[in-house]
């Protein structure tokens, strides 16, 4: 295969007007000339594509399988409409993340499902600027069950207490502390400096306050 920086190497950049259908008929052609197995093209493929987007390509179960059909597949159905994003695949991320909300985490293996699938969702649409980070960020959160949001806002608001009010957490803060929240893992709890040690009942107090709030707050937003 030639190197990644080479006029003969196949490039994606998924950028809009980029089609990943030619990418990957390109990258196909030249890797079955060069006797490639499945594993190979699976493993070789992210050298022609932008360093942000290969931790998502490797997470993908088609990549994880080393199944090259597999792979393709889903690439070819994440990036559908890079060249033409439309109003379905906004409507698509509407959907997961309704449907998401409706259930609890139950460990951290359903955040990381989530995570995941959040962002085949939604890479697409920010890097077409079809969609901002408030919104994004929005969107991730609201993806939570109501109850989940109130055990995590509490953790949240004490990690950013100088959060603006009416401005969501960013979604990755939010991805690590759902992970810490539902791994069992509560190191990422408030970890508190020594002169609050002495108010630990008001502390409480106000965390109860806060997943209280929020939990109603969630419930009556449209």
């Amino acid at each position: 295969m030639p190197p990644p920086r080479s006029h003969r190497a196949p490039y994606f950049s998924g950028r809009v007007g980029d089609p990943i259908e030619d990418f990957l008929s390109e990258y196909e052609e030249l890797a079955s000339s060069c006797g490639l197995t499945s594993r190979q093209k699976v493993e070789i493929i992210v050298r022609y594509i932008p360093l942000e987007l290969r931790d998502l390509w490797k997470s993908l179960d088609g990549y994880l399988a080393g199944d090259w059909q597999d792979l393709r597949l889903t690439l070819e159905e994440i990036y559908e409409s890079t060249s033409a994003l439309s109003r379905h695949s906004e409507q698509k991320l509407q959907d997961f993340v309704r449907h998401s909300s409706k259930s609890r985490m139950n460990d951290e293996g359903d955040v990381l499902h989530y995570y995941r699938q959040f962002l085949l969702l939604s890479k697409p649409l920010l890097d077409s600027q079809r969609l901002t980070n408030g919104e994004c960020n929005k969107a991730f959160w609201r993806g939570f069950h109501s109850r989940d949001r109130a055990e995590m806002y509490a953790r949240l608001i004490a990690k950013h207490p100088d959060q603006p009010s009416g401005v969501h957490f960013d979604y990755l803060d939010v991805y690590k502390v759902a992970r810490a929240t539902f791994s069992g893992d509560h190191l990422l709890d408030l970890e508190l400096d020594d002169p609050w040690e002495g108010s630990r009942s008001l502390k409480n107090g106000r965390l109860e306050h806060a997943q209280t709030h929020q939990a109603d707050q969630d419930e009556c937003d449209p």
